[in-house]
């Protein structure tokens, strides 16, 4: 049971948690008080809190040895899938993420080899959006681009149930289990990828059962695996 005392500390270390990467967004109230704007996405605030523990490193080498650049190397925080129609299949497309490719070298004209290895834990976006998006672009590929290039503002929700979440991934010789999911709650603009609302974290634990970490309610509640969200993270 957590006790009043330290629900209040739980919230001041958060406080002090995102003032180092809303700082510019501090607002002094009357009396003293402060207020920070933390209007965010949950996979923008991974990218920030997470940083320095990416959850994959793409490796690049080129194939000429005489390259001014020979290797590069990129860490992310995160995977952003795009979900079509609401099929989700995390394990296909994570293998298709990490399989050896090979690309062009800007920095001469031969190829470069490329290798994504990944790291102790492993975040993915889900990015829900419209069959029918690629008919109102000028790309050719709407599966090759990323969301943030895509105009239109306009998400769907996807709508699974916890219980039908894949528990495993793996990954090589890893095998990664599931910790948690994060859901976004937006209301009747939910549709609109900039809509307000808020997010809540439900924890898998060992014993199977899942808990749910709502900022709206006072306590922890058990969460059934029937219940269905719209998962994003």
């Amino acid at each position: 049971m957590i006790t009043e005392k330290k629900v209040k500390q739980i919230y001041y270390n958060r406080a002090l948690l995102l003032l180092q990467f809303f700082s510019s967004k501090v607002q002094t109230l009357v009396g003293g008080f402060k207020l920070i704007d933390t209007t965010n996405t949950a996979a923008s605030m991974v990218n920030k809190i997470m940083d320095e523990m990416p959850s994959f490193v793409k490796t690049s080498v080129c194939n000429n040895n005489f390259c001014s650049v020979p290797m590069l190397e990129v860490k992310s925080t995160q995977l952003s899938l795009n979900v079509y129609d609401g099929q989700i299949n995390l394990s296909r497309d994570l293998l298709a993420y990490i399989e050896i490719s090979e690309e062009n070298c800007s920095f001469c004209v031969n190829k470069r080899s490329v290798t994504v290895a990944a790291t102790e834990h492993i975040m993915i976006e889900l990015n829900s959006i419209p069959s029918d998006l690629e008919l109102s672009t000028s790309t050719g590929n709407i599966e090759i681009v990323p969301l943030h290039l895509i105009k239109q503002n306009f998400t769907q929700p996807i709508k699974a149930k916890l219980d039908n979440l894949e528990k495993f991934l793996t990954v090589g010789d890893k095998t990664y289990k599931l910790r948690g999911v994060v859901s976004f709650f937006g209301g009747e603009r939910r549709g609109l990828r900039n809509a307000m609302g808020h997010y809540t974290a439900s924890a898998f634990r060992g014993n199977h059962k899942w808990e749910t970490y709502d900022d709206m309610k006072k306590k922890v509640e058990n969460a059934r695996a029937s219940t269905t969200n719209d998962e994003e993270l």
